[in-house]
């Protein structure tokens, strides 16, 4: 759903970038917090001094990201940027709710494994054995599906050994030949399906609340899953296609193993329940939009999602588990391994943002835009949010990227008075698409560390994916996206 916690591997280049970055964060503070800037007042200077503090640790991470979030806040306040109360109040938005209302889901399904016994029932199937190509289809197309509700490492980590047991009934030859691709639809699947949800992964929801909040433009979780559903289905596609056609999938039988005795436990049952009313509620608003009656109206003001996310993880608490009455579907216990870091990352990079409009920092960031390259046209800088997007979330945490690049996006987009929607969405959809390196995500890491995919063809079949969604996501942006009903 959100997190990626899978812990990526160390190399000697990743610790230099670490070093250098401990020491060039404060270098660049303190040179913008000294450097005259006319054109600021006394708070942006300062702001600005902080932002670029904030920027390089999130880059470089010498530091978790989490811990850089709280410095970036700490430091506006201790400089007077805000009051504590303006700079503290994003960590509270109602969109960090969401968040953790959906960290409940998501541990609730994994406490009771049933995200593990739907992948297993899912990819048995006795009919695929004889049709491998298809089976690749509907096996990478789950793990998108379940991307879109869990995070994109837990879907990947999920489905990482049953892809291994695919490959182990492979020769030498064939696994030389074949195992690469199979891993890759593994790694890019679980990316690709964090693209449909809100939820799905950060950068969906960075994305959506600083528009709101900043350009009080609002796009509702069904209008979102309207215009991203299609376009990672139809980018999944493409991509599966496109390696076929270069014979690396097979065309043999695949054994699988048995698992007719398989099935969902009471307490799966009922997790399972609890997770489908929650995304009933979350899209009902959606659908009473296509009936514009008044009597609707109390139902769709109600139903938040960000409550909707909370009365999902509180049924979770209060519904007696059928095989132990004495406990609950999830205890507090449970619940509390959540990743609270990824909820503070989200509130000190909402916090930033808010502060960069306060202060006209951003307003600076537009008028700088405009000075250097002229006012942009709105496709030309839609493409361009894409693509930069796409390069900085290959060597940065997807969740760092969109809390660097949205705010100034909106805030050039603001300056050349052009619709900041078209940007900042190509842009969300651009932080998720990092394929082409182990330490680009989570996703990648997992599959590389089997040792069965070389990094060339991890690079090669990345740029593939990118060049595919990267035209995809400007098509959409540009053709389907005005259609969507938003506010």
């Amino acid at each position: 759903m959100i997190r990626e916690e899978f812990e990526l591997p160390q190399t000697t280049f990743d610790n230099f970038r670490k070093r250098t970055g401990l020491i060039l964060g404060p270098a660049l503070f303190l040179l913008f917090l000294l450097l005259p800037i006319s054109l600021l007042g006394m708070e942006a200077r300062r702001l600005l001094a902080i932002f670029f503090w904030v920027v390089v640790w999130w880059i470089t991470e010498p530091v978790p990201l989490s811990v850089t979030a709280l410095l970036g806040a700490v430091l506006m306040v201790l400089l007077q940027v805000g009051s504590p109360k303006e700079v503290f109040s994003p960590f509270a938005d109602p969109i960090i709710f969401l968040f953790m209302g959906s960290f409940f889901l998501a541990k609730g399904m994994s406490v009771h494994r049933l995200d593990l016994t739907i992948a297993e029932l899912t990819t048995s199937s006795k009919k695929l054995r004889g049709n491998p190509f298809l089976l690749l289809i509907i096996f990478g197309f789950i793990i998108a599906i379940f991307s879109m509700w869990l995070s994109n490492s837990s879907a990947a980590a999920i489905f990482y050994p049953i892809s291994l047991g695919l490959i182990s009934n492979m020769s030498r030859e064939e696994k030389r030949k074949y195992a690469p691709a199979i891993l890759l639809i593994v790694a890019y699947s679980a990316s690709l399906g964090g693209i449909g949800t809100p939820i799905g992964t950060p950068p969906n929801l960075i994305a959506l609340t600083m528009l709101k909040k900043f350009t009080g433009v609002e796009i509702s979780f069904f209008n979102w899953m309207l215009f991203a559903v299609p376009l990672f289905i139809i980018g999944y596609f493409f991509f599966i296609f496109a390696i076929k056609f270069t014979g690396n999938l097979p065309s043999k039988v695949i054994h699988l193993e048995k698992s007719s005795t398989l099935s969902f436990t009471p307490d799966q049952k009922l997790v399972l329940m609890v997770f489908l009313f929650t995304v009933f509620l979350w899209l009902l608003p959606g659908l009473l939009n296509l009936f514009p009656h008044s009597n609707f109206k109390i139902i769709k003001t109600s139903l938040n999602e960000s409550v909707v996310a909370l009365i999902g993880g509180l049924l979770l608490f209060l519904i007696p588990s059928r095989e132990d009455r004495r406990k609950k579907l999830l205890s507090w216990k449970d619940a509390s391994a959540i990743d609270w870091g990824t909820l503070i990352l989200f509130g000190g990079g909402l916090s930033l943002g808010t502060m960069m409009f306060e202060t006209k920092l951003a307003h600076y960031f537009g008028e700088k835009w405009l000075t250097v390259f002229g006012k942009p046209s709105l496709l030309f800088f839609t493409f361009l949010s894409i693509i930069f997007s796409v390069l900085l979330t290959e060597v940065v945490s997807n969740t760092a990227a969109a809390n660097i690049i949205i705010p100034v996006i909106i805030s050039v987009a603001s300056a050349s008075q052009i619709s900041p929607v078209p940007p900042v969405v190509g842009a969300t959809i651009g932080c998720s698409l990092a394929f082409m390196l182990p330490v680009s995500t989570p996703p990648n890491a997992i599959v590389y560390g089997s040792n069965l995919i070389p990094i060339t063809e991890m690079i090669k079949k990345g740029i593939l994916l990118d060049i595919i969604m990267i035209l995809l996501t400007f098509l959409f942006v540009i053709f389907f996206l005005p259609f969507l009903k938003i506010n």
